[in-house]
């Protein structure tokens, strides 16, 4: 649930779930453009488990063993299951 909520928070201002459409939609610049088969935010989604390993590398000084707690909670969340169900919790 967790990172279901970091990536509508990381990425409010560029997805959008219409739900009456049952549809991802993606802003590209101009318009909202719909993810029918959810190619796109698949990708973006792998950008919640980036900026895991980014805050990861943020704290190995901080705190080595958080930091290292984050590189694993990173690699799983890159996982195709991990980031199907970020996308399916996403959408509520």
């Amino acid at each position: 649930r967790k990172n279901a909520q970091l990536l509508v928070d990381l990425l409010s201002d560029f997805i959008r779930y219409d739900v009456v459409r049952e549809v991802w939609l993606i802003f590209n610049g101009k318009f909202w453009q719909a993810d029918p088969k959810d190619n796109k935010i698949r990708h973006l989604a792998r950008n919640v488990s980036d900026f895991l390993m980014a805050y990861s590398s943020y704290l190995e000084e901080i705190d080595p063993k958080l930091s290292k707690w984050y590189q694993t909670y990173a690699r799983k969340a890159e996982s195709f299951n991990s980031i199907k169900a970020m996308i399916a919790l996403a959408k509520s």
